[in-house]
C-alpha cells in the first residue's frame, strides 16, 4: 500500500506547516460542534487538544497567533489526528482561490471526523460499535459535502462495515435506549436459535449497509434484499443471521432481562491500547521494510518500552 500522502494537498501537508502565515479564509459553520469543559480539554492529549482548538478557530474564522505557530505532530498514514490538524492548518494558510481541496477535507474533519473521534472516546465499549457506524452515516448525510465526497465516504464505510454485521448489531440493539429495539433483538435471536445449525464455523461476511438508515436496526437488509441476511438458511451459511458470542450461553429468560435493562459490557470497540499499537507499528515502518522485519521491530520496541517502565517504578 501507499507509504505517504500524494497530490498537491498531500505534498502541502508535509513539513513545518505551522511556519506558514495565516490568510483570510472562509469560516466553516458547525452549530452543533461540541464545547468541552476546561478540565476535559486539559486531559486531552497534545494532538487531540490541538485539533479541538483548531476546529473552533476555523468555525470562528480566526486563528490565534499562539495556535498558528504551535507545532503539529509528524505526518503519518496511521496518525489521523495529526493529518486532520495539518489539513486545517493548510486551509487557514491558503488564499481563498487556492485551497487545493483543503476546504472539502476541512468540512469533513469538523462536521464528521472529529465529532466521531470524541464520541468513540466517550463511548468506547463494544455495544456502541454499530451505533457509532450509524452516527457516522448520519453525520456524512448531513455534512453538506458534495455528492462525490459523500460517495467516497460511503464507499469507505462499506469497505469497513464490520460493525454492521448481525452479531455486533444485535449487541447494539440489546443496548439501545428504546425498549422496542431491545425486544426486536430478542425476537431475532429467538429466530436464529430456531434454525438448524450448519457447520461449526461461522463464515464472516461484511454486510451491505443501508445508508438511509435512521435507527440501528435498519443498518442492514434482513430478508428483503438479494444481498441481505436471512433467518431460514435458504441462501447459504454466508447469508445466515448469527448470534453474538456474548449471548449464545444465555437462556431466553436471561436474554429477556435485557428488555428491561439495556446491555452493558466492558469490552472495547476502540481502545487506547490499539492506538499505542498503531504508534509502535508506525515507528517500525519508518525503520525497516518488509512485513516480518517490521513485526519483529515492533515487538522489540514494545519489549524495551515495557522494560524501561518496569525499571522506572522498581
Amino acid at each position: 500500500g501507499p507509504k505517504s500522502f500524494s497530490g498537491k494537498l498531500g505534498c502541502a501537508m508535509q513539513g513545518k506547516v505551522w511556519e506558514r502565515p495565516t490568510a483570510d479564509f472562509s469560516p466553516i459553520s458547525c452549530s452543533d460542534f461540541p464545547i468541552l469543559p476546561d478540565d476535559t480539554i486539559r486531559d486531552l492529549n497534545t494532538d487531540c487538544r490541538y485539533l479541538y482548538e483548531m476546529c473552533h478557530a476555523v468555525i470562528n474564522g480566526h486563528v490565534p497567533e499562539s495556535l498558528s505557530v504551535r507545532r503539529i505532530g509528524s505526518l503519518n498514514l496511521a496518525r489521523w489526528l495529526t493529518a486532520a490538524a495539518r489539513v486545517l492548518r493548510i486551509y487557514t494558510s491558503c488564499p481563498k482561490e487556492n485551497v487545493i481541496g483543503a476546504e472539502f477535507l476541512s468540512i469533513f474533519v469538523i462536521r464528521v471526523y472529529f465529532k466521531m473521534h470524541l464520541e468513540v472516546k466517550a463511548k468506547p465499549n463494544l455495544e456502541h460499535g454499530a451505533k457509532h457506524l450509524l452516527r457516522y452515516i448520519l453525520l456524512v448525510n448531513s455534512s453538506g459535502l458534495t455528492r462525490k465526497c459523500k460517495d467516497v465516504c460511503r464507499q469507505t464505510l462499506q469497505n469497513n462495515s464490520y460493525f454492521a454485521h448481525p452479531e455486533p448489531l444485535l449487541l447494539a440493539m440489546l443496548a439501545d435506549e428504546r425498549r422496542a429495539t431491545r425486544e426486536l433483538a430478542c425476537q431475532w435471536i429467538m429466530r436464529i436459535r430456531q434454525v438448524k445449525k450448519g457447520s461449526a464455523l461461522r463464515p464472516f461476511r461484511r454486510p451491505l449497509i443501508n445508508f438511509d438508515a435512521k435507527f440501528v436496526e435498519e443498518l442492514i437488509y434482513v430478508n428483503d434484499q438479494e444481498s441481505g441476511f436471512t433467518f431460514d438458511g435458504e441462501k447459504g451459511e454466508q447469508h445466515n443471521m448469527t448470534e453474538p458470542s456474548l449471548t449464545v450461553d444465555l437462556s431466553m429468560e436471561d436474554l429477556y432481562h435485557y428488555i428491561e435493562v439495556p446491555l452493558s459490557t466492558s469490552f472495547p470497540c476502540h481502545s487506547q491500547a490499539v492506538e499505542r499499537g498503531v504508534k509502535l507499528t508506525s515507528r517500525s515502518v519508518k525503520r525497516v521494510s518488509g512485513e516480518m522485519r517490521q513485526a519483529g521491530t515492533t515487538i522489540a520496541i514494545d519489549h524495551n518500552l515495557r522494560k524501561k517502565k518496569k525499571d522506572l517504578f522498581s
